[in-house]
């Protein structure tokens, strides 16, 4: 392989788009997943409704609650 289509290919995989849209939405799931109160989520963000808010990252806290759950089931199997 020529070094130019080498360089080609290492551009193309390693040239990662990011906006301003996907750094919010990113902050605001690691705030999700740190547990911050849904209605401060909603102050942050400047959703209108709690339901867009509750829509988009509720998701987090719900994968967060059953890893807990899972964790303290295999804890209670070992016993």
């Amino acid at each position: 392989m020529r070094l130019f289509a080498f360089c080609e290919q290492a551009h193309f995989v390693f040239s990662i788009t990011v906006s301003a849209h996907i750094m919010r939405h990113t902050a605001c799931t690691r705030m999700a997943e740190k547990r911050i109160d849904v209605k401060v989520l909603q102050y942050i963000m400047g959703h209108a409704h709690i339901d867009v808010t509750m829509d988009v990252y509720n998701h987090v806290s719900e994968m967060s609650r059953i890893e807990s759950e899972i964790t303290r089931l295999d804890s209670v199997a070992i016993s």
